[in-house]
């Protein structure tokens, strides 16, 4: 949607399916289709556990 000014058809069907739809009237596709991003950034994050650390506690 950020790129291309409109949401993903399979992404719409979705959210109608499970009622959560965003109303989006033609002077908002307008706005969306007008905005051109400079830009587009893509951040992966990944949690994981490599190792543990034991720690003795003596309450």
């Amino acid at each position: 949607m950020y790129c291309r000014g409109t949401y993903p058809v399979l992404v719409m069907n979705h959210l109608k399916n499970l009622g959560i739809a965003p109303e989006v009237t033609e002077d908002d596709s307008r706005l969306l289709k007008s905005a051109k991003p400079d830009f587009l950034g893509i951040n992966y994050y990944h949690g994981g556990t490599f190792q543990q650390n034991k720690i003795e506690t003596s309450l």
